[in-house]
């Protein structure tokens, strides 16, 4: 099984945040991902996710 660590993109320094910037990238419950937040690491999370499927497709 292989995982994109969501958790290192969004928590950079290692805990929970809601803002990376000025962008606000968890709603108020700490857990959802705002479309802000999608929207920003969504272009570190694609081509990794690209990648994975190219590799396992062989």
């Amino acid at each position: 099984m292989t995982l994109v660590d969501l958790n290192r993109i969004l928590d950079p320094a290692g805990h929970i945040t809601s803002r990376i910037g000025d962008r606000t990238v968890r709603w108020p419950d700490g857990i959802h991902v705002t479309v802000t937040g999608g929207e920003w690491f969504q272009h570190l999370v694609l081509p990794e996710t690209a990648r994975l499927v190219h590799q396992a497709s062989g």
